[in-house]
């Protein structure tokens, strides 16, 4: 970085010198002295002036245009320990979980979770018939993938241990605390920290953190619909997100309302049982086959039990997938080809399924609207003004309508442990995003958004369930344009203060040391003190001189750029 320096007449001022510090000039090699040996006022430059005695214009001497800094002793790279605590253990949380602890140096991190297990919509979802929606090879963490699935769509519970796994895996089972209700989140601007209550079992108490995320999931709160006359029903009366395992509906007449992924799931499993089954539906929707009505490429068996011993097979068997995951952005423009022949294609498929059924139902069921409008039933929204050091993991406009959840949350987390990493090593008191930027971003998402089918006449969890709502469910883009985004993060929509006590953004220089200065001395120093020689310094000063480099194999593309390797 270049000295911050300002131009004053003839003086040139030196921005944050101290006022005490002494200033060294070196002498001109022609200075003359007066007899008292102070050296005249003029200096002689040979080769410059012809008239060796022509006079250098006078300049004013430097002087501090600000108080003097005091400095803060501690290394530049000594990080400040920040407390950050994440409010549920479902896939969001436990992705957290991982990564943060990986990425961001001496972070302290609580996870809470309200259930008394983790997992998420994967622990409270035990409805008969639940399973994923996606591919199960694709709905998992690219780090850590599971290669020998059941079944192509897993189902909920081998979903739910896998991600439990993780947790055994990682060894976050002391940072999650199960059965810890989260009340209340108020911020404190004399603390700078976030004030927590929590509830565990029946006793509150408040918990602090400099940093709260969010990572409470799309489906955790479900909701009885407001029927006239539903508090007096008197029979057996659920949500599916709130299964009750020792309900049997055996010889029971049974009713369905809704037709979202849970209800199409429940519904031909309590067909099989149940005495009679009425299915309610407010509006008809797009029922698509497997996988959006596609394929899943075959040798999949084979892969999954290769695995093991062909990782390359197996990557590419899911790449495969992932690849087509992210490669249906074009379905969900109006009037464009992709959406036409997925309207046709589901069509053909729902009145397949109608069987001699068809000519008297398939009118009936067929939605008015596009496919996409609303999210198909199986087959930076990461923080806002006025809230200091809150993030959201899939918050409003988070996640692309492209590509996998597993990985638009790993690249969310590594979003966020840029920022964490950034405010404990420059010592950041607060950040969050300005209002300008914020402003600029829902400007460009509500002008791209009339484009596509989304913004149709239907009602769907894209829009907050208000017909021709503002469509805040997804990232206004594909998931390849939401993943080179959030790649960088543009700290210039940000606003800061400082845990310096003078507001200065460079409080964090410290003393002008770096962590391995002091080791190098430390060791030096207790060589000289036991053996009376000077020690070498066994300190790694250059981690960037690689191997690769003489071997002609080093990539570029991120040479010096690994915040680990300094």
């Amino acid at each position: 970085m270049s000295p911050y320096l300002e131009e004053n007449g003839t003086a040139t001022v030196h921005r944050h010198q101290a006022k005490d510090t002494p200033r060294v000039t070196p002498p001109s090699p022609q200075s003359e002295k007066r007899p008292d040996g102070v050296a005249d006022s003029k200096t002689v430059s040979p080769g410059i002036f012809e008239d060796n005695e022509r006079h250098e214009p006078e300049r004013a001497p430097l002087r501090t245009v600000f108080p003097a800094l005091e400095l803060e002793e501690h290394a530049v790279d000594e990080h400040e320990s920040r407390r950050a605590i994440v409010v549920g253990a479902g896939p969001a949380g436990i992705t957290a979980g991982i990564l943060l602890q990986h990425k961001v140096p001496g972070l302290d991190l609580t996870i809470l979770e309200r259930n008394s297990d983790v997992g998420g919509v994967w622990n409270s979802n035990i409805y008969p018939g639940v399973r994923c929606d996606v591919p199960s090879d694709v709905y998992q963490t690219t780090f850590s993938p599971k290669t020998d699935w059941s079944a192509n769509y897993g189902r909920g519970a081998e979903i739910k241990a896998y991600w439990k796994g993780l947790v055994a895996k990682y060894n976050l089972g002391n940072t999650i605390q199960l059965s810890h209700r989260v009340l209340e989140a108020r911020w404190s601007e004399a603390l700078a920290k976030w004030q927590i209550r929590v509830e565990h079992l029946g006793a509150v108490r408040v918990e602090e953190a400099d940093f709260l995320i969010t990572a409470t999931g799309h489906f955790s709160d479900p909701r009885l619909p407001s029927y006239p006359g539903i508090e007096t029903f008197q029979g057996h009366l659920r949500h599916t997100s709130n299964y009750d395992p020792a309900f049997d509906a055996a010889g029971k007449r049974v009713a369905v309302i809704g037709n979202g992924a849970s209800g199409i799931q429940v519904l031909p499993q309590l067909q099989k049982v149940a005495k009679s089954l009425d299915h309610y539906a407010r509006s008809p929707t797009w029922i698509a086959g497997s996988f959006g009505g596609e394929k899943i490429p075959p040798s999949t068996s084979d892969s999954r039990e290769l695995a093991p011993q062909d990782a390359q097979g197996y990557t590419q068997f899911r790449k495969s997938i992932e690849n087509k995951s992210f490669d249906r952005f074009s379905i969900i423009f109006k009037d464009q080809l992709p959406n036409k022949k997925a309207r046709e294609t589901f069509q053909g498929l729902m009145a397949a399924r109608l069987g001699d059924k068809r000519d008297e139902l398939l009118d009936a069921v067929t939605p008015s609207f596009s496919p996409n409008c609303r999210r198909l039933t199986p087959g930076p929204g990461i923080a806002t003004p006025g809230y200091p050091n809150l993030f959201f993991l899939l918050g409003p406009n988070s996640t692309g309508p492209g590509g996998t959840l597993p990985h638009s949350l790993e690249n969310s987390v590594t979003y966020i442990a840029k920022v964490l990493r950034k405010v404990s090593s420059q010592r950041i008191r607060t950040i969050q995003p300005t209002e300008a930027a914020t402003r600029d971003f829902r400007a460009y998402c509500e002008s791209f958004f009339p484009r596509t089918v989304m913004s149709e006449n239907c009602s769907s969890w894209y829009n907050g369930g208000i017909n021709g709502g503002r469509i805040h469910g997804i990232w206004p883009g594909s998931g390849s344009h939401l993943n080179i985004v959030r790649r960088q993060v543009r700290w210039e929509d940000y606003e800061y203060t400082y845990l310096n006590r003078q507001g200065n953004r460079f409080g964090y220089f410290g003393n002008g040391w770096s962590v391995k200065d002091i080791q190098a001395a430390e060791l030096a120093t207790s060589k000289q003190e036991t053996t009376g020689e000077d020690g070498e310094r066994e300190v790694d000063f250059s981690s960037y001189l690689k191997p690769e480099a003489v071997d002609g194999k080093l990539d570029l593309r991120d040479y010096h750029e690994s915040w680990w390797d300094l």
